[in-house]
């Protein structure tokens, strides 16, 4: 089963690891600033930018140069609706004591979990990711950290305090 595991240290970037490897980061560009974000690729010079938006700012989009290529809305069951590339996906928290979410499709099949884990005496989170073996996604680096920036934020939002970006973005 493949694992990745998002973590920040000190000021860092939040950092996705596979093996110990660095595939891509999350950058906050002000500790206080929960409203944009960066994705950078290890394998790319491109830079993402995350920007919320929306009256509530209960919208998340994920921008590459001029063009938005995914897009989450929270739901009033607080639960996320995100399109990536015209496809349809929900996250969800499946534990809400535990911080575990998971990604589904339209069809409800649950493609991915990713368990939060909070270190309080440090005010950091990280996450593991995991996908389920019996079903294949092609979702990219920079997706996996754009929907980890969605537990957070929603997470901030819901007022769930296992895991807001609030305290994961300091």
């Amino acid at each position: 089963m493949r694992t990745l595991t998002v973590k920040s240290e000190g000021t860092k970037p939040f950092q996705l690891l596979e093996n110990n490897q660095i595939l891509a980061e999350l950058n906050y560009p002000k500790w206080y600033g929960t409203f944009q974000a960066e994705l950078s690729s290890a394998k790319s010079d491109s830079v993402l930018t995350i920007k919320a938006s929306g009256f509530w700012k209960s919208q998340v989009e994920l921008w590459e140069g001029e063009e938005c290529i995914a897009k989450s809305t929270l739901n009033w069951s607080l639960s996320v609706i995100i399109s990536i590339n015209g496809k349809e996906y929900l996250l969800k928290m499946k534990s809400l004591t535990e911080g575990l979410f998971v990604l589904m499709d339209s069809d409800k099949n649950e493609l991915l979990y990713i368990d939060a884990d909070m270190d309080w005496s440090n005010l950091k989170a990280s996450y593991h990711i995991w996908f389920n073996e019996g079903i294949k996604t092609d979702l990219s680096n920079e997706i996996l950290l754009f929907l980890v920036h969605n537990c957070n934020y929603f997470s901030a939002l819901s007022g769930n305090a296992s895991c807001t970006e609030y305290l994961a973005a300091m």
